[in-house]
């Protein structure tokens, strides 16, 4: 997944971006995390259980899919 595939932040206007490493186990190795940002933040992890049967690659692509999922949903107030 691109930044491309991402809306510009709703708050600021600018192109968020994905940091972590998903190869790195966070939290004494329960879990894997990745984080997308701007001028907010949000993240998504993957459980140990789940994690340790998947390539860093395909932890990528969930990881990213999610958090790019959630990103581009907008609220929208209808009257």
């Amino acid at each position: 997944m691109h930044n491309e595939d991402l809306k510009d932040c709703p708050f600021c206007g600018c192109t968020p971006y994905f940091s972590g490493d998903v190869s790195d186990w966070q939290g004494d190795g329960r879990y894997v995390q990745l984080t997308i940002g701007c001028c907010v933040s949000m993240t998504e992890s993957i459980i140990w259980r789940k994690a340790r049967d998947m390539s860093p690659a395909s932890r990528e692509k969930e990881l990213r899919e999610r958090l790019t999922k959630r990103w581009n949903t907008r609220f929208i107030d209808e009257i």
